[in-house]
């Protein structure tokens, strides 16, 4: 499998790299297989990682869409972020606005969704956060052409984060 490969190539290198073609306005995409893999993921956790550890952060929460390329994007991503030295909390198949309320909610330093939104089904990519803000533009460019340093200390749990998020949907729907 490409992605395979890309990722042992990847893991070898001093600094694993993420296609150049990958990089948009407002988030990370591409055709799955062509252009983006499971390497381009491990190498943007790793970088993920390392920005969230020099801004002195630690938690990140992590979760994907329902096309079929994600979960194996998302195991990628992690790998990546475990290996820069952070805690990653899984919340799984969710909508981004999920994501979202867990990272605000629990109070962690980052998050990074994988969706190919409201693209064709062919692709796919990320949607990341430092801190409670979305990275785009010339930040997203120097995030990705950043440092990429492992750490040990680097961890993963699965956390439930439906009934919470529900909860605040009902809140905000009764005006609160």
């Amino acid at each position: 499998m490409l992605g395979q490969a890309r990722r042992e190539q990847d893991h070898k290198l001093a600094t694993p790299t993420i296609n150049p073609r990958l990089i948009r306005s407002y988030d990370i995409r591409g055709v799955v297989g062509r252009d983006l893999s499971e390497g381009d993921a491990w190498a943007l956790g790793l970088r993920v990682a390392t920005a969230l550890r020099s801004r002195g952060g630690r938690t990140v929460a992590a979760g994907y869409d329902g096309r079929l390329s994600s979960p194996a994007l998302e195991a990628a991503l992690v790998g990546g972020l475990v290996a820069g030295g952070v805690e990653v909390e899984r919340v799984g198949r969710v909508p981004i606005g999920q994501l979202y309320h867990a990272v605000h909610s629990h109070k962690l330093h980052g998050g990074v969704m994988v969706t190919g939104s409201h693209n064709p089904p062919d692709q796919n990519g990320f949607k990341v956060l430092l801190g409670t803000d979305p990275v785009h533009g010339a930040a997203l460019r120097e995030l990705v052409a950043g440092p990429a340093t492992p750490a040990p200390g680097g961890s993963a749990r699965e956390v439930a984060t439906a009934a919470a998020y529900l909860a605040r949907l009902l809140q905000a729907a009764e005006g609160a």
